[in-house]
């Protein structure tokens, strides 16, 4: 049985896909490896509406969030290459649909 150029298409979107799927666990079972960190949350000393003050994490200044994992710098390394490829594999597959050799 031989594959037309469609079904090769769609077969390399779907592994395309299928490990973008895959990768977003990467992160949540090797915290230690991405260097994330787990805070305490920002906890409300000062209940002030127009200046509250932090009793533990402000964190990028984000404001007042409850306990959770902050990325590390090759968290964020990991995403951007995660997007990088991601993008190099969608203009693969478009050039492969637009090539004229591959109806051959």
């Amino acid at each position: 049985m031989k594959i037309n150029k469609s079904q090769k298409i769609s077969l390399k979107v779907i592994l395309l896909f299928t490990i973008a799927i895959f990768s977003t666990f990467v992160g949540d079972y090797l915290h230690s490896f991405l260097g994330d960190w787990k805070c305490l949350g920002s906890g409300i000393l000062n209940d002030s509406i127009y200046n509250p003050i932090y009793k533990y994490c402000n964190y990028a200044e984000c404001g007042f969030h409850d306990p959770t994992w902050h990325w590390g710098y090759r968290h964020w390394l990991y995403l951007v290459m995660c997007i990088t490829l991601f993008i190099i594999q969608i203009i693969d597959i478009i050039s492969f649909a637009d090539s004229k050799q591959a109806d051959a």
